[in-house]
């Protein structure tokens, strides 16, 4: 059984698929699985996976499109790892990110990291750095995701939480964020770039006040 599951949702994500899944293999830690799962592709996701299929670690899994958070659980759910770590296909990780993650998680008990981000805008970088407000963290985070990044957890944890909501299309890290706060779940601030997203995201985003979002849901 391996240690980590790096599980990589994939829409349309031909042109730069490839780049999260050698980020992955590059890991100083090798005991992990690769599962990407194609949701739903129209374009060569499938043809951009294929060559690294030799590793016996990564598999390519095709749905029907469920959006990001149904190709998530899908993924989930398809794993073997204690601990999940969810790479989204234009994203990487750094090299000692999943060591470092188990290491943190090992060290501390803690259900669910909160981990800086490198945020790469064309030639320009810049990490973001995880912070955590003082007082009342669920009122905190309804108002505002403080959450920097939050895609590694053990395995029991993510599960025991209810997954990612399939009913939410955008902004579902931050509904599952909200549930492992209101359900009293220790989370550990790791003050490491463990990720690279590029910015823009590929994703479509809302023009609404993302916050009313969060508080009207709870």
């Amino acid at each position: 059984m391996p240690l980590v599951s790096v599980i990589i949702p994939a829409f349309n994500a031909g042109q730069f698929v490839h780049h999260a899944i050698e980020s992955v293999l590059q890991q100083t830690v090798p005991d992990f699985e690769v599962i990407v799962i194609d949701d739903g592709s129209t374009d060569h996701t499938v043809e951009a996976v294929s060559p690294y299929l030799f590793d016996s670690r990564v598999s390519c899994i095709s749905q029907k499109n469920r959006g990001l958070p149904g190709a998530r659980n899908a993924g989930a759910q398809k794993s073997r790892g204690d601990y999940l770590a969810f790479l989204d296909a234009d994203d990487s990780l750094a090299p000692n990110a999943l060591e470092a993650m188990v290491h943190r998680f090992q060290q501390s008990g803690a259900a669910w990291l909160n981990v800086g981000v490198l945020k790469v805008e064309g030639a320009n970088r810049s990490i973001r750095h995880p912070q955590v407000p003082k007082g009342d963290l669920l009122l905190a985070i309804l108002q505002d995701d403080f959450v920097t990044r939050s895609p590694f957890y053990p395995r029991e944890e993510f599960f025991a939480v209810g997954m990612y909501d399939e009913t939410i299309r955008m902004r579902e890290d931050w509904d599952i964020n909200i549930r492992m706060i209101e359900a009293g779940k220790p989370f550990a601030v790791l003050d490491e770039p463990l990720t690279a997203t590029r910015a823009p995201k590929e994703a479509l985003r809302l023009e609404i006040g993302e916050s009313c979002i969060a508080i009207l849901r709870y």
